[in-house]
């Protein structure tokens, strides 16, 4: 008998839950040199690419500005972020990493290959090769998702099997 697709979604749920329990069991010695919440880490990976205005940073972390203004004085304050103003309009403030910052990121995603390196290594290779597919499939599933949003607005999502 097939799975419905609700039950499937709950199947992909779980597995994604076990997985991450699973990643982020041991713990490394090398990983946190400074402690941060998950918050925090979601700025600073939003911060690696390019510096951002506070008001970007309160809305991709979908707050409001002051609650944006405590978290990058927290991540400040360990020296992982630097506010600068803009020399033209000095009502902006761009938020850039540190050095500090980027090394902690550097670390951060060292630790996370040497994860999946482990985990990729007791796989076979046709297991790997389903993995790989799948996780292709689910990140262009999460882009088209994210272009939904972007774009006009959400499409109701189908809670009902199939």
């Amino acid at each position: 008998m097939n799975a419905s697709k609700a039950d499937l979604v709950q199947r992909l749920i779980d597995v994604m839950s076990r997985s991450a329990f699973e990643l982020r069991r041991e713990e490394p010695l090398d990983w946190p040199k400074v402690e941060l919440t998950m918050p925090q880490l979601r700025t600073l990976v939003f911060l690696q690419p390019a510096p951002r205005r506070m008001s970007d940073i309160a809305a991709f972390l979908g707050s409001g500005l002051s609650s944006a203004t405590s978290m990058i004085e927290r991540l400040e304050s360990k020296h992982l972020v630097r506010r600068i103003h803009d020399p033209d309009d000095r009502r902006v403030v761009q938020c850039h990493l540190s050095d500090e910052g980027r090394a902690e990121l550097e670390r951060f995603w060292r630790v996370q290959t040497s994860k999946i390196n482990t985990v990729a290594s007791v796989l076979s290779y046709e297991e790997l090769v389903k993995v790989v597919e799948a996780m292709e499939i689910l990140v262009a599933a999460l882009e088209r998702h994210e272009n939904m949003i972007d774009g006009q607005g959400v499409e109701p999502s189908a809670s009902s099997g199939e």
